[in-house]
């Protein structure tokens, strides 16, 4: 993987949008939760989400697995998941 191929998301993903997601499968083979979106006639735009079980290697799996299955169009971002719900 190149440093250019994943950058930092502002991106902050509820935890419904993350069930969501993972309802939805959007899931890598190595474990990542990501977000796409059609970025233009040229392809698809990526944000993997960083859970805390997330390890580097798994991004890089995610990335490796996407710019070779999707058309990616540009960077892939990474965005960290929200913290878990403090139970009171």
């Amino acid at each position: 993987m190149n440093k250019g191929d994943l950058g930092r998301s502002s991106l902050i993903f509820s935890q419904a949008e993350l069930d969501r997601l993972k309802m939805f499968e959007s899931i890598t083979r190595s474990g990542v939760v990501y977000h796409g979106e059609l970025a233009g006639p040229g392809g698809m735009s990526f944000v993997l989400i960083r859970e805390a079980d997330t390890t580097d290697e798994m991004l890089e799996k995610a990335v490796e697995q996407l710019r070779r299955d999707q058309d990616v169009v540009g960077a892939i971002l990474v965005a960290d998941a929200p913290p878990p719900a403090v139970q009171s």
